[in-house]
């Protein structure tokens, strides 16, 4: 495991100190844990960016939109419950 240093402000300091007292943590464990979860929504948001995945998405979204409709048509279906 690699070690950092890391500056924080002495408010932001203190309510850490609190904050991990009060559920007994380390404090290198919650902050491992924040980075972690940071690099991997950073690393979401990027492969969201991507254009063929947001085409891809799309087409599939009007796939579940069409098969959602002839469900909805189809003969036998409950149109009662249909929104008018």
């Amino acid at each position: 495991m690699k070690a950092i240093s890391l500056k924080l402000d002495d408010a932001v300091d203190a309510e850490l100190e609190k904050l991990c007292a009060a559920v007994g943590r380390d404090k290198g464990d919650v902050v491992t844990e924040v980075v972690r979860q940071y690099v991997e929504t950073a690393r979401l948001r990027h492969a969201l960016e991507d254009p063929a995945l947001s085409r891809l998405y799309r087409e599939l979204a009007e796939q579940d939109t069409a098969l959602a409709e002839e469900s909805i048509d189809a003969p036998g279906s409950d149109s009662s419950s249909r929104p008018a």
